[in-house]
């Protein structure tokens, strides 16, 4: 690989080029959060769960939840120190539009950082850093808080690593490659199937192309067997502790070692309705439909591999071994969303499918220095690649039946007529009980609390004292009961799995104190609750 070495003017760009992305970022979210009023709700979900860690009824850093992985919430948690001062750090999910961009940039400079390395041409490589930053899609997931463009930075993180070790086979790399799986899982599950892919192709490596480091007297299959064990052991070791720590917490506090998989609120739990939908329906335990379905997903984000194949075809290494390494890679999370969409626990958002654009940019200095073809035609006609993919983008989320989450982002869709609802109630909170007791389930409810002015007076399910309050509120002094209706995300609430009638019939033991149109029930408790009337 050419060394460049890293020189004050280099990294004088590389700061220039994270302030700039990092402010553009910033300043998009700060304008979608907080001047037009939308909200992603994963994003804010996840600034909840930090938010309950220090400003909950019962502070504890276990209140951060044990279903989605804890990395952009403790990430999130820091800039909610602040909230008292800056509250629409929580209740506009700023803090999470600080994390997304802050990753955004950081993403960015390694992908300029990746090309200078492999001595590809510095004016033409900032100009594609550029244009990855402007594509639609990534922009405004780098603006919105959620957690794809977090999980996408140690994404090629492990990309970059995985092609400079292709090249010059240097540990250092082996290293960098095992730290983003092990930050790259605490994101995200997708890390799963990646680290699976990135263990494959390096036995693949190994075993299969020769080293131009060994002599070839020394490059005998014990050789390849021992440092193929090596490898391995120093490129996974992270990742396997990682995980086995997170199901080790996952028992030792919730009881369950795979709670964040089969638990009431996990993503299988929550996406039992797909099987009610005639989309999603018809590719249950239906190959041919999945692959359909996978590949019109992908194909807005497949021009850079429609490029790469090209050049492999024109130069004739399209059959070699490191292009089944980086078809592997490339393949690792549609084979992931494959599975679910298959056993009907994934709902196909196009955010599922985008990351085979991030790994394309991540390993296209290494194709053009591994086929020798002339770096400046071949990074124009990739610059014209990323143009071609940023509209194509734009037309899909321009449409409600291609990318319903991005088209409602700038539509005004359900989300945030339900966003809406929540900030009313918790302004009737606010004004009319400032003191009173509530109880609410945090999965369903997360976007009032973060509105309300005194969380420590909501009774939510991370509390330690939840389900013994839950089964007798009167007993503990609680005064209202927030209820939603028992469908979609409302059939997992834990009130509604206690007292299954309560939001259609009320009980004795309740009044209905304020009704918010469909969407919520406020009750006020009035008495004692009958053991007939609750659930095993």
């Amino acid at each position: 690989m050419p060394r460049v070495n890293l020189t004050k003017k280099y990294t004088k760009m590389y700061l220039l080029l994270f302030i700039l992305t990092f402010a553009a970022e910033f300043a998009f979210g700060y304008y979608l959060t907080c001047i037009r009023g939308y909200v992603a709700g994963d994003a804010i979900s996840r600034v909840a769960n930090a938010f309950y860690i220090s400003h909950s009824r019962h502070p504890h850093l276990a209140a951060i939840g044990f279903v989605w992985n804890p990395l952009p919430s403790l990430i999130e948690w820091v800039w909610l120190w602040f909230w008292p001062i800056f509250p629409k750090l929580a209740s506009n999910a700023l803090a999470a539009v600080l994390t997304t961009s802050l990753f955004a940039a950081g993403t960015v400079v390694l992908l300029l950082q990746n090309l200078i390395r492999f001595g590809l041409p510095t004016p033409l490589s900032v100009l594609f850093c550029i244009l990855y930053a402007l594509n639609p899609f990534l922009f405004l997931y780098g603006a919105n808080g959620m957690t794809e463009v977090m999980f996408t930075f140690f994404l090629v993180a492990t990309v970059t690593s995985l092609s400079r070790w292709l090249e010059d086979e240097a540990s250092r790399h082996i290293i960098m490659l095992s730290m983003a799986l092990a930050l790259a899982f605490l994101v995200r599950y997708e890390a799963i199937p990646l680290a699976a892919a990135a263990g494959c192709s390096m036995l693949i490596a190994i075993f299969f192309i020769p080293s131009k480091h060994i002599s070839r007297a020394d490059n005998k299959a014990s050789f390849k067997y021992l440092r193929s064990e090596g490898s391995i052991i120093v490129a996974l070791t992270p990742f396997v502790y990682t995980c086995l720590i997170w199901i080790f917490l996952n028992y030792m506090i919730m009881g369950n070692p795979f709670f964040f998989f089969n638990s009431n609120y996990s993503n299988l739990s929550f996406s039992e309705a797909l099987s009610g939908n005639d989309q999603f329906s018809r590719m249950i335990g239906n190959p041919v439909n999945i692959i359909s379905y996978v590949a019109f997903k992908s194909s807005f984000f497949s021009v850079p591999l429609l490029i790469i194949v090209l050049f492999r075809l024109v130069t004739r290494k399209l059959l070699q071994w490191d292009m089944l390494i980086f078809i592997g890679i490339l393949l690792s999370i549609p084979a992931l969303q494959s599975v679910m969409l298959y056993k009907g626990t994934s709902y196909g958002w196009l955010r599922f499918f985008f990351y085979i654009f991030p790994i394309m940019a991540a390993w296209l200095p290494y194709e053009i220095v591994r086929l020798k073809l002339n770096a400046k035609f071949v990074l124009s006609v990739h610059l014209i690649g990323l143009v071609v993919t940023g509209a194509l983008v734009a037309y899909a989320m321009s449409d409600p039946s291609r990318a319903s989450e991005e088209y409602d982002t700038f539509n005004y869709g359900k989300n945030y007529n339900e966003q809406q609802i929540a900030k009313q109630i918790a302004q009737y909170i606010n004004d009319e009980l400032p003191d009173d007791l509530i109880l609410l389930d945090s999965f369903t409810d997360f976007q009032v609390i973060v509105n309300t002015n005194k969380p420590s007076n909501l009774v939510i399910t991370s509390d330690l004292d939840f389900l013994k309050i839950l089964a007798n509120p009167a007993e503990f002094q609680v005064s209202y009961i927030l209820v939603p209706p028992p469908i979609e995300g409302g059939l997992i609430n834990a009130i509604n799995k206690q007292y299954p009638s309560l939001y259609e019939h009320g009980g004795h033991w309740v009044t209905l104190e304020k009704q918010f149109e469909d969407y919520r029930k406020l009750y006020k408790v009035i008495g004692a609750v009958d053991s007939g009337m609750q659930q095993p």
